[in-house]
């Protein structure tokens, strides 16, 4: 099933599910909202809720999918 707005986006460490360390919301069908942490050692944006193109996170290394939150179901 695609995903749709609303749906969990995930990053796992080695792409495992069971090890998920960030994610984010589904916008739209092109877009990711994501709220990260500030650290101020980051080589990227950080300290702010941003969107990100849906394709950018699924192009990831450690991106696990989409799942939709079990109380919206």
């Amino acid at each position: 099933t695609a995903p749709k707005p609303g749906d969990l986006a995930f990053f796992g460490r080695g792409k495992d599910n069971q090890k998920i360390y960030h994610v984010g919301l589904l916008y739209d069908h092109l877009n990711i909202i994501e709220s990260r942490a500030f650290d101020p050692n980051a080589k990227f944006e950080t300290g702010k809720v941003i969107f990100r193109p849906k394709e950018r996170w699924e192009a990831y290394e450690n991106f696990c999918g989409y799942r939709i939150h079990p109380e919206l179901f």
